[in-house]
């Protein structure tokens, strides 16, 4: 599952208003449906937040995929107004496949990831990696 969270989308509708804002919503609702499979789930979750389901794909194939989106958006410069707006994105991959996972789980873990991908500077890409289990030696006794 990606989580695409599009950066600084307050200050664009802020200095330029809710209709170029909406320009921009529908530029990157119209750059993912573009970029998807068939077999994928894409859409707009809340926001400037997209979230799109990628059945049957490893991790290797989502990173690849969910670094063309991000090029994609970052390219994009949507006009709006008379204006060509720069705009990037923080994307974050989790995984799913384990069994006791609800689809809120790794949506959640998605976020976790994308929000890790805008503490690192954003208009990136992060895959969830959950944490390791720290060992407990009191129990090896």
């Amino acid at each position: 599952m990606l989580f695409i969270d599009l950066d600084h989308f307050k200050a664009i509708n802020d200095q330029h208003g809710h209709a170029t804002g909406d320009v921009v919503l529908q530029c990157v609702g119209r750059l993912i449906a573009q970029s998807v499979r068939q077999s994928d789930l894409a859409g707009r979750i809340g926001g400037e937040e997209f979230a799109v389901l990628l059945p049957d794909t490893d991790a290797q194939g989502a990173l690849v995929l969910a670094e063309a989106l991000r090029r994609a958006i970052e390219a994009a410069q949507p006009e709006a107004q008379g204006l060509r707006l720069s705009i990037s994105a923080s994307i974050g991959v989790a995984l799913g496949g384990m069994a006791e996972q609800s689809m809120q789980d790794i949506q959640h873990q998605a976020d976790l990831a994308m929000y890790e991908a805008k503490a690192a500077g954003r208009n990136r890409v992060t895959l969830f990696k959950p944490p390791q289990a720290v060992p407990n030696p009191l129990a090896a006794g």
